[in-house]
């Protein structure tokens, strides 16, 4: 029942990355285009002033010429208003990518619980099978509660008669008939 739990927490947990990852792709792929249409209109505005400025150059100053440089006197704010723009699209570009940055590492910490809690799990039921081992080898035995029993005499007891291993690098302490078994790792114990 509590491997069912603890399986049920990570597929949450996957499905919780999925779809962290789906609602995060569009906004990512908004941010690229916003950053493309940015750059080919800054490339525009620089194509134009190189043109304004050869035919400055290439044109003696004629009333029409001084009419256009009248006109094209907006350009300079234009300009201003285009690196406002772009200073405002990079600041929400950072923004979103801290926020990515963020959810990220709170699904990662979340995929470690999760991954613990599994760990965790399996280790209660290796104490659960090293207590039932105490239990069968006592009745062989004829021991009573307080009897010393140690881990090498129940190895027959168990399963496939192999010696559980806590899979968090752990040490099991048998202890005597009628106490519980005990791992070495902190929070690794019956209930």
């Amino acid at each position: 029942m509590k491997t069912k739990a603890a399986s049920a927490w990570i597929w949450l947990a996957v499905l919780l990355l999925a779809a962290a990852t789906a609602l995060l792709l569009p906004v990512r792929q908004r941010q690229r285009e916003l950053l493309a249409s940015a750059i080919g209109q800054a490339r525009e505005l620089e194509t134009v002033r190189a043109e304004i400025e050869r035919a400055r150059l290439e044109l003696p100053p004629t009333a029409e010429v001084r009419q256009l440089r009248l006109e094209n006197a907006a350009l300079p704010k234009l300009r201003n208003e285009v690196r406002q723009l772009r200073e405002r699209r990079e600041q929400q570009a950072r923004e979103t990518l801290q926020q990515l940055a963020n959810a990220r590492e709170r699904l990662l910490s979340e995929k470690q619980e999760l991954n613990d809690l599994q760990t965790r799990a399996v280790c209660i039921k290796n104490l659960e099978e090293i207590d039932s081992a105490k239990h069968q080898w006592a009745a062989v035995n004829q021991e009573s509660s307080g009897a010393r029993v140690m881990m090498d005499q129940l190895a027959g007891f168990f399963p496939n008669g192999t010696v559980p291993v806590c899979a968090a690098g752990g040490h099991y302490s048998v202890n005597r008939i009628g106490a519980p078994p005990v791992c070495s790792v902190s929070g690794h114990a019956l209930p």
